[in-house]
């Protein structure tokens, strides 16, 4: 059987075949699926519980009541007024974190990239200093990833 090699116009696309094929399949595979690389942005404790991830985020520093603890939680700072990164002593060690969400977007982030830049030396600064060692911190996420506001960001954050 030959196999064709399929030609996406861009990454949003080709996120949206692979959603579209994996909904297509939700009546034929179970949540009991695991993968350590499976996990879930949700807020409430019975959606994480009922994918059985590995890991979830709820863009907040705050765990999600009665979820398992062995369940890895991924704090984020959602926005440059969102809770304290000096709250992270309170989760206890964890071994990723998320920048802001959608900063470009007024009704999310809503972060200039200048403000980002003075901001992240000292969320690098708390990461460092309760996450586990070597943990790992995530780029902010602006809603499309050519968005000039990453390119800025991350173009000053590297000088």
């Amino acid at each position: 059987m030959k196999s064709e090699m399929i030609q996406f116009k861009s990454p949003a696309a080709w996120l949206c075949a692979v959603l579209a094929a994996a909904i297509s399949m939700v009546g034929q595979a179970s949540a009991e699926f695991y993968s350590l690389k499976k996990g879930v942005g949700a807020g409430g404790e019975q959606h994480i519980t009922a994918l059985n991830v590995s890991w979830y985020y709820n863009w907040n520093i705050q765990r999600v009541p009665g979820v398992d603890p062995a369940i890895e939680y991924v704090p984020m700072k959602h926005n440059k007024w969102w809770r304290s990164e000096t709250e992270l002593a309170n989760i206890g060690e964890f071994k990723h974190f998320l920048g802001f969400n959608e900063p470009e977007s007024a009704s999310q982030g809503n972060i200039t990239v200048a403000d980002a830049i003075s901001q992240w030396p000292g969320i690098t600064a708390k990461v460092e200093q309760h996450g586990q060692p070597g943990a790992l911190m995530g780029a902010p996420v602006p809603t499309t990833h050519k968005h000039p506001w990453i390119v800025d960001f991350m173009n000053q954050a590297a000088a």
